[in-house]
């Protein structure tokens, strides 16, 4: 007997959700840093040093570049409808590569040559959207800790305006995504990522 499983997508409501959502991250979903210059706190002196974060900058640009292609990736596992989701998620993060490289090109700094991830098997478009939460949760954390961690403030600038779009991001598909994730797997992602964020002091 042969079985005929149904790719699983999300429900119609919540595609209509994250399409309309996501699509809304647009007016601040490249993140930057200009915006963020007026808010972002900054107690420690900068370094004279221009050159002292940049390993970090450069596994943030490898990071996004990952991001960018994963989402290049991911089109061809979601509806059309929602293509244009996973297109703006990928330019937004297009926009953080420039923005990091616009940091590096002055220090002379080349990024290394970008090598394709091998990706996890995604069977459906709710994988996907799974896929894509996870990459989004981890950039925050990255820009998160970044923040507590650069030394001068241009950098702590535009760590702060970028991940105020990761977070966006990650609202957007959590919240698309609330029926469909296990609960405790729910809470859990919930707990982790909300205490994190609260407390970024302590990356310090």
């Amino acid at each position: 007997m042969t079985v005929i499983v149904q790719p699983r997508r999300l429900p119609l409501s919540r595609r209509r959700v994250l399409l309309g959502l996501a699509l809304g991250t647009a007016a601040f979903g490249a993140g930057c840093g200009e915006r963020a210059q007026a808010q972002t706190p900054y107690e420690e002196p900068p370094s004279d040093d221009t050159t002292v974060d940049v390993p970090a900058l450069v596994a943030q640009a490898v990071m996004e570049r990952v991001a960018v292609h994963a989402y290049g990736e991911g089109k061809a596992g979601v509806g059309a409808d929602l293509r244009p989701v996973l297109e703006a998620f990928g330019e937004h993060h297009a926009a953080h590569v420039a923005a990091v490289r616009a940091a590096l090109d002055p220090l002379g700094v080349e990024l290394p040559p970008f090598e394709a991830p091998t990706y996890p098997t995604l069977d459906d478009e709710l994988a996907v959207l799974r896929y894509a939460l996870l990459l989004e949760s981890q950039a925050a954390h990255v820009y998160l800790t970044a923040i507590g961690q650069f030394r001068r403030k241009e950098h702590v600038v535009r760590a702060a305006d970028i991940l105020g779009s990761e977070v966006a991001h990650v609202i957007v598909l959590r919240q698309a995504l609330a029926d469909e994730l296990a609960p405790g797997l729910a809470q859990a992602l919930d707990v982790a990522f909300l205490r994190d964020l609260a407390v970024p002091g302590n990356n310090r």
